[in-house]
Protein backbone atom coordinates (compact mmCIF):
# COMPACT_ATOMS: atom_id res chain seq x y z
CA UNK A 1 0.00 0.00 0.00
CA UNK A 2 1.49 3.45 -1.01
CA UNK A 3 0.36 6.57 0.60
CA UNK A 4 -0.37 9.67 -1.02
CA UNK A 5 3.49 10.98 -0.20
CA UNK A 6 4.79 8.12 -1.53
CA UNK A 7 5.94 6.64 1.57
CA UNK A 8 4.83 2.41 1.29
CA UNK A 9 3.26 1.14 4.23
CA UNK A 10 6.25 -0.85 5.36
CA UNK A 11 8.49 2.55 5.03
CA UNK A 12 5.69 4.15 7.54
CA UNK A 13 5.84 1.76 10.24
CA UNK A 14 9.36 1.68 10.61
CA UNK A 15 9.35 5.45 10.98
CA UNK A 16 6.05 5.89 13.15
CA UNK A 17 7.74 2.60 15.49
CA UNK A 18 10.19 4.58 16.63
CA UNK A 19 7.68 7.58 18.13
CA UNK A 20 6.78 8.05 21.33
CA UNK A 21 3.15 8.38 22.44
CA UNK A 22 3.43 11.92 22.61
CA UNK A 23 4.61 12.32 19.01
CA UNK A 24 2.01 9.16 17.72
CA UNK A 25 -1.06 10.96 19.00
CA UNK A 26 -1.47 13.78 16.65
CA UNK A 27 -0.64 11.66 13.55
CA UNK A 28 -3.19 9.23 14.79
CA UNK A 29 -5.44 12.47 14.97
CA UNK A 30 -4.92 13.51 11.86
CA UNK A 31 -5.79 10.20 10.15
CA UNK A 32 -8.75 9.92 11.79
CA UNK A 33 -10.26 13.22 10.66
CA UNK A 34 -8.99 12.52 6.94
CA UNK A 35 -10.72 9.34 6.96
CA UNK A 36 -14.18 11.00 9.10
CA UNK A 37 -14.05 13.63 6.13
CA UNK A 38 -14.22 10.97 3.54
CA UNK A 39 -16.48 9.04 5.17
CA UNK A 40 -18.50 11.75 5.48
CA UNK A 41 -18.28 11.96 1.72
CA UNK A 42 -19.66 8.69 0.98
CA UNK A 43 -22.45 9.37 3.34
CA UNK A 44 -23.71 11.93 0.92
CA UNK A 45 -23.08 9.56 -2.04
CA UNK A 46 -24.85 6.91 -0.86
CA UNK A 47 -26.94 7.52 2.42
CA UNK A 48 -28.09 4.67 4.64
CA UNK A 49 -31.46 6.02 4.32
CA UNK A 50 -33.78 6.63 1.35
CA UNK A 51 -34.01 10.36 1.48
CA UNK A 52 -36.79 10.32 -1.58
CA UNK A 53 -38.50 13.30 -0.79
CA UNK A 54 -35.01 15.20 -1.23
CA UNK A 55 -33.84 13.04 -4.07
CA UNK A 56 -37.07 14.47 -5.87
CA UNK A 57 -36.50 17.79 -4.25
CA UNK A 58 -32.84 17.55 -6.63
CA UNK A 59 -34.27 16.28 -9.97
CA UNK A 60 -37.41 19.20 -9.48
CA UNK A 61 -35.22 22.11 -8.80
CA UNK A 62 -32.13 20.74 -11.29
CA UNK A 63 -35.16 20.42 -13.75
CA UNK A 64 -36.65 23.77 -13.24
CA UNK A 65 -32.95 25.70 -13.30
CA UNK A 66 -32.29 23.60 -16.40
CA UNK A 67 -35.21 24.66 -18.41
CA UNK A 68 -37.14 21.89 -18.42
CA UNK A 69 -41.05 20.82 -18.13
CA UNK A 70 -42.26 18.51 -15.83
CA UNK A 71 -45.19 15.89 -16.86
CA UNK A 72 -44.63 12.99 -14.57
CA UNK A 73 -43.01 12.04 -11.70
CA UNK A 74 -43.14 8.42 -10.68
CA UNK A 75 -41.57 6.74 -7.73
CA UNK A 76 -40.91 3.18 -8.54
CA UNK A 77 -40.49 0.29 -5.41
CA UNK A 78 -36.59 -0.61 -3.77
CA UNK A 79 -34.57 -2.92 -5.90
CA UNK A 80 -32.57 -4.22 -3.07
CA UNK A 81 -28.92 -5.31 -4.24
CA UNK A 82 -26.27 -7.26 -2.40
CA UNK A 83 -24.26 -3.91 -1.56
CA UNK A 84 -26.45 -1.33 -2.40
CA UNK A 85 -30.88 -0.48 -3.03
CA UNK A 86 -31.58 1.12 -5.61
CA UNK A 87 -34.33 3.96 -6.01
CA UNK A 88 -35.80 4.00 -9.49
CA UNK A 89 -38.29 7.02 -10.27
CA UNK A 90 -39.70 7.09 -13.48
CA UNK A 91 -39.73 11.02 -15.18
CA UNK A 92 -41.03 12.46 -18.66
CA UNK A 93 -39.83 16.06 -19.26
CA UNK A 94 -40.30 18.52 -22.09
CA UNK A 95 -37.88 21.17 -23.54
CA UNK A 96 -35.13 21.70 -25.76
CA UNK A 97 -32.14 19.62 -26.84
CA UNK A 98 -30.06 22.28 -25.06
CA UNK A 99 -32.12 22.55 -21.48
CA UNK A 100 -32.11 18.63 -21.47
CA UNK A 101 -28.63 18.43 -22.00
CA UNK A 102 -28.18 21.21 -18.92
CA UNK A 103 -29.99 19.12 -16.50
CA UNK A 104 -28.26 15.82 -17.27
CA UNK A 105 -24.82 17.93 -16.55
CA UNK A 106 -26.40 19.14 -13.76
CA UNK A 107 -27.71 16.26 -12.07
CA UNK A 108 -24.45 14.89 -12.94
CA UNK A 109 -22.79 17.25 -10.34
CA UNK A 110 -25.14 16.50 -7.53
CA UNK A 111 -23.10 14.80 -4.27
CA UNK A 112 -25.78 11.63 -4.54
CA UNK A 113 -24.97 9.09 -7.19
CA UNK A 114 -27.50 9.20 -9.67
CA UNK A 115 -27.55 7.46 -12.62
CA UNK A 116 -30.26 7.99 -15.72
CA UNK A 117 -31.00 5.07 -17.72
CA UNK A 118 -33.67 4.13 -20.77
CA UNK A 119 -33.21 7.60 -22.09
CA UNK A 120 -36.11 8.13 -24.90
CA UNK A 121 -36.37 11.45 -27.11
CA UNK A 122 -39.79 11.33 -28.72
CA UNK A 123 -42.38 13.46 -30.36
CA UNK A 124 -40.13 16.78 -31.38
CA UNK A 125 -43.01 19.64 -31.61
CA UNK A 126 -41.99 23.12 -32.71
CA UNK A 127 -42.99 25.80 -29.83
CA UNK A 128 -42.09 29.33 -30.76
CA UNK A 129 -38.62 29.23 -32.08
CA UNK A 130 -37.32 26.38 -30.89
CA UNK A 131 -37.83 22.15 -30.80
CA UNK A 132 -39.33 20.89 -28.15
CA UNK A 133 -38.79 17.58 -26.71
CA UNK A 134 -40.46 14.80 -24.47
CA UNK A 135 -37.80 12.52 -22.89
CA UNK A 136 -38.47 9.08 -20.96
CA UNK A 137 -36.15 8.21 -18.54
CA UNK A 138 -35.30 6.76 -15.70
CA UNK A 139 -33.63 8.61 -12.78
CA UNK A 140 -31.76 5.94 -10.27
CA UNK A 141 -30.30 7.10 -6.96
CA UNK A 142 -28.93 4.69 -4.72
CA UNK A 143 -28.52 3.97 -0.52
CA UNK A 144 -27.25 1.82 1.50
CA UNK A 145 -28.72 -1.40 3.09
CA UNK A 146 -29.97 -0.97 6.67
CA UNK A 147 -28.26 -3.78 8.47
CA UNK A 148 -31.53 -5.47 8.99
CA UNK A 149 -32.05 -5.86 5.21
CA UNK A 150 -28.16 -7.23 5.20
CA UNK A 151 -28.58 -9.53 7.87
CA UNK A 152 -31.36 -12.15 5.29
CA UNK A 153 -28.32 -12.58 2.64
CA UNK A 154 -25.70 -13.14 5.61
CA UNK A 155 -28.27 -15.97 7.01
CA UNK A 156 -29.42 -17.60 3.88
CA UNK A 157 -25.89 -18.61 3.37
CA UNK A 158 -24.61 -22.05 3.99
CA UNK A 159 -22.55 -23.08 7.22
CA UNK A 160 -19.29 -24.45 6.65
CA UNK A 161 -18.86 -27.83 7.16
CA UNK A 162 -15.90 -28.92 9.65
CA UNK A 163 -16.97 -25.86 11.72
CA UNK A 164 -15.80 -26.26 15.42
CA UNK A 165 -17.61 -28.20 18.32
Amino acid sequence: MEYLDGETLAQRISRLGRMTCEQFFPILRQELASREAIDRGNLRALPESAETASFLGDLNQQAELSGLRIRLVEPRPEEPDTHYVRLPVNLQLAGSYHHLARFFYNVSRLERLISMENIHLHAPVMDADQVVLSVDVLATTYRRPSAEEAQPQNASAPARAGGRR
